[in-house]
């Protein structure tokens, strides 16, 4: 018995597992351990992108200090990307919305018929010649907002025919123009509608709001009695 022990001890003593493992020895398999973990994983065929990702933010939490469970680590990387891909899914819904709506516009400004062969003026079957509204008190963002919010409530009632965008030297029955202020804090929005035949004025409509999120409800106000103006002629 003491002859096998003696043998134990030589053999631990051999290989220097007979004292404590030295401090750097320490540091260099603890700074490794994600790689050697890794190795190991891959070597026994458990591994996978996945588990990849979940055991590198395991030994992150782990190197500053945070006592957490892969279960919990799981759950946490679960709900952010959720929430990411939530985020994400949004914002693509609203730029392709917005993509959607220039283009519509864009398309309905080019509206035209082709250039009459007698005369060679351009001829346009519109019913509706739209203005750009102006400004001297707002900005410019703001007054492209209020133009293709009125050039989207335009088409939405009335299709993209029914309004020629940015009509000078155009034929058109009717005109519309418009102007927009900002009077004490508030914006003011003014259209006027003429029959250009007889240059009688069809309609003044004028919409107070006192945010600028508040401009698609007015110029819907707006378009909806600028149609109806005009269908009561």
């Amino acid at each position: 018995m003491n002859k096998d022990m003696d043998s134990m001890q030589e053999l631990l003593r051999r290989y220097r597992f007979d004292s404590p493992v030295p401090p750097e020895v320490r540091r260099h398999f603890s700074g490794n351990m994600p790689g050697i973990f890794r190795d190991i994983m891959k070597k026994s065929g458990c591994y996978s992108l996945f588990f990849g990702l979940i055991s590198c933010f395991y030994f992150l939490f782990k190197r500053v200090g945070s006592l957490i469970s892969i279960k919990t680590l799981i759950t946490l990387i679960l709900i952010v990307t959720l929430v990411s891909g939530g985020i994400v899914a949004y914002y693509f819904l609203t730029m392709t919305r917005q993509v959607v709506s220039n283009v519509t516009a864009e398309e309905a400004a080019s509206q035209t018929a082709p250039a009459d062969a007698g005369t060679g003026r351009r001829v346009v079957y519109s019913t509706l010649g739209v203005e750009p509204v102006k400004s001297g008190s707002v900005d410019t963002t703001l007054l492209d907002r209020v133009n293709k919010s009125l050039a989207g409530e335009l088409i939405r009632l009335k299709g993209p025919g029914f309004s020629a965008f940015d009509s000078r030297g155009k034929e058109t029955p009717f005109g519309m123009s418009g102007f927009v202020e900002q009077i004490d804090g508030s914006i003011v929005i003014s259209v006027k509608v003429v029959d250009n035949r007889t240059s009688a004025i069809v309609l003044v409509a004028r919409e107070m709001i006192e945010s600028p999120d508040d401009i698609d409800g007015a110029c819907g106000i707006i378009s909806s009695k600028v149609v109806k103006s005009i269908k009561d002629k």
